[in-house]
């Protein structure tokens, strides 16, 4: 209770907006979706809720540990055809990544059975997944159902057709040849499939989304790539550091209205936010101009972010305006109308009340 906000403490200056070093692919990277689409891609669905970069970034981002996974759909074995072969797993593969096996690719979603288990929980989920397979097409296609399987931050190549497996070696891309599948083997047991402590939110929280959305919730608009959650799984799971930060839309003094006020940052927030000022939310994304400034570069960009404003309908805008950013990881609570910093107040959660703005 009581604290002062001073733009140079280091608690308000987000690591993610500290210099990205020169050459590093997650600075430069580009990022593709449904919502914007790369345009020269011709013949290319963009999946719902999926990412995508060209190969070239892929790779560059792949070498500096950006995926946590690389999920590969081909079988381990080749698959004869009448005028050649299709290369397994085995016969040739990128270093370090996981043969799911979801082949045939149309395979629906409720009778997937993955070889490495990721539908093992959601700290597999919801970890940034590269998927892919020979060519882009049927890793597309599997792309969009992890995203029907809950998976949260699904990434693809393309476009596809030139995107997969043939283009990254013939790209001279790195390769293993001629390897052996043991279940067994640790390098094949990935770290998210091991037990997730019991009572952790992170492992029992539900998502929604436009592919899934809560059909309770009447009267919420599900924006395209954005996560939401109930408001009492997004407090147990920021009390788990889930959400590298959250994002405060509200102006920093309260807004006088003719029967009340709406309180600012200043007034009341939650512990450890950042007063982002996008008010009034439909502030167009050309014209958003932050306080603190998560634009500021990739980094920031990338990070899980739960954004909320009072009620919940202004936070929502605003989710949708990180999109339209270029933000790949928004999160936001629901039902909009009762998910905010009011309802936050009203459960009891932790709230920092009487701040000062200190440029």
């Amino acid at each position: 209770m009581g604290d002062t906000f001073n733009a140079e403490e280091d608690r308000l200056q987000p690591t993610c907006m500290r210099h990205c070093p020169s050459g590093k692919a997650y600075c430069t990277r580009d990022v593709y979706s449904v919502v914007d689409p790369n345009t020269s891609w011709t013949d290319h669905p963009f999946h719902t809720q999926v990412w995508y970069h060209t190969l070239e970034d892929i790779y560059k981002l792949w070498k500096e540990d950006y995926f946590h996974f690389v999920l590969d759909i081909r079988p381990l074995q080749d698959v004869p055809l009448d005028d050649g072969v299709l290369e397994g797993w085995e016969t040739i593969h990128i270093p370090g990544s996981y043969p799911i096996n979801v082949f045939p690719p149309e395979t629906p979603a409720n009778e997937v059975e993955m070889l490495v288990d990721f539908t093992f929980g959601n700290m597999c989920k919801d970890a940034r997944i590269f998927v892919h397979c020979w060519s882009g097409i049927a890793g597309n296609m599997v792309a969009k159902t992890l995203i029907e399987l809950g998976f949260t931050d699904v990434h693809a190549a393309g476009p596809q057709g030139s995107a997969g497996m043939w283009a990254w070696r013939d790209a001279g891309y790195d390769v293993v040849m001629g390897d052996t599948f043991n279940a067994e083997e640790d390098r094949l047991q990935p770290t998210c499939m091991r037990h997730c402590p019991s009572g952790k939110a992170y492992c029992t929280r539900d998502v929604y989304s436009v592919v899934d959305p809560n059909t309770s919730w009447t009267d919420h608009p599900f924006h395209t790539q954005v996560w939401y959650h109930t408001l009492e799984d997004i407090y147990k799971l920021w009390k788990e550091d889930y959400f590298h930060f959250v994002l405060d839309i509200r102006p920093l003094q309260d807004v006088p209205l003719d029967d009340g006020v709406l309180e600012g940052w200043e007034t009341i927030h939650i512990p450890g936010s950042y007063p982002i000022n996008v008010f009034p939310p439909e502030t167009p994304a050309n014209e958003v101009e932050m306080l603190v400034d998560f634009t500021f570069g990739n980094m920031c960009k990338d990070a899980r972010i739960f954004v909320h404003c009072w009620s919940g309908i202004a936070g929502n805008m605003v989710a949708k305006t990180l999109i339209e950013l270029g933000f790949t990881d928004v999160h936001a609570a629901g039902p909009q109308g009762s998910a905010g910093m009011w309802a936050w107040r009203d459960a009891g959660y932790d709230v920092v009340m009487g701040d000062t703005f200190n440029a």
